[in-house]
């Protein structure tokens, strides 16, 4: 029987033999794509191919496990023990501008369960490329060297001035903080990479994250990392916050289970002081509650009766030339 700890052993050489590949192909040009009609969700060669390398190895060690990529389609047997959730490149803009901060993140389930996870960085707390990862009960590394969301106050730096944490670029226009006594909000950074900012919680450089709609093959590595790292994950879902142990969707109406791939919900990450003062000062702004409204099934309803009226042709056009002035 595969233990635990070799999931994760293998998890972390294939998310650095991936990354390995993502350097070689950063010095190269690349081609880009997107996934939207927006041009707003970059997708690359590199993703692609990262993601065929990281699923052919998962399928020679574990034939019996599936596999949920971001780029690529659902694969191995259905309602499988271990699931693995793969990110081949988290960080995609970044990647395609130049930036070297990315990441390649490798999460596994067990029946929806967090039970190991790597994450192979760019550029890590050690200087260099390198690996994250955990199992569930064998604490969290960076290349093999225990790490925890204590980090530098755990050396003895705990009179640092100014903490950071990472908050997503838009986040004063839709939510706030209303500053309990004694809360620390740190100072904001976004580094573009969802997995990259969990693996830097989980090694303590910051000091929580706050992710508003992670999908999940951002946060499944990572929410395992940092756990093991001895910090807390929290989501919120049914209108309160709680401990993220179990991905899992459900139809809002029916109850019904829903795919995985549908995952995504709000995610606050740090010490469990830290993410706990956090969620608890967690406000919607103005235009947050506006855009809350929005998502309300009957509201959506609404908005798309509207939508269909207003493209629908005038019930009585004029004749062509009819109505104009001579």
């Amino acid at each position: 029987m595969t233990s635990l700890a070799e999931i994760e052993q293998h998890a972390a050489l294939i998310a650095g033999e991936a990354g390995t590949l993502l350097l070689d192909l950063f010095r190269t040009p690349i081609d880009v794509e997107y996934k939207d009609e927006g041009n707003r969700d970059p997708v690359s060669e590199a993703d692609r191919g990262a993601e065929e390398q990281l699923r052919a190895a998962i399928l020679r060690r574990f034939p019996d496990h599936a596999i949920l990529g971001e780029e690529g389609k659902d694969a191995g047997p259905a309602g499988a023990e271990y699931i693995w959730v793969l990110d081949p490149l988290d960080g995609t803009t970044n990647f395609v501008n130049g930036l070297p901060l990315f990441t390649v993140s490798v999460g596994v389930l067990r029946w929806g369960h967090p039970a190991a996870g790597a994450i192979w960085c760019s550029a890590s707390p050690s200087g260099a490329p390198g690996v994250f990862s955990a199992h569930a009960g064998g604490g969290a590394r960076l290349n093999g060297v225990p790490v925890s969301v204590e980090g530098r106050a755990a050396r003895g730096a705990k009179q640092l001035p100014h903490r950071l944490a990472a908050y997503p670029g838009n986040f004063g226009a839709f939510l706030t903080l209303s500053h309990p006594r004694g809360l620390r909000a740190g100072e904001p950074r976004t580094l573009g990479s969802t997995a990259y900012e969990c693996a830097l919680v989980a090694a303590g450089v910051l000091q929580s994250a706050i992710f508003w709609g992670p999908k999940i093959w951002d946060v499944a590595a990572g929410v395992m990392i940092v756990r093991e790292a001895a910090g807390s994950a929290l989501t919120r879902e049914g209108g309160r916050w709680h401990e993220l142990t179990h991905f899992r969707v459900a139809d809002g109406r029916t109850g019904a289970t829903r795919p995985l791939r549908e995952w995504s919900a709000p995610v606050v990450i740090g010490s469990p002081e830290i993410a706990g003062g956090l969620v608890r000062a967690l406000r919607p702004t103005l235009v947050g509650r506006a855009l809350r409204l929005t998502r309300h099934r009957w509201v959506r309803k609404a908005l798309r009766l509207l939508r269909r009226a207003s493209a629908r042709p005038h019930p009585n056009p004029l004749p062509e030339g009819e109505g104009k002035k001579s």
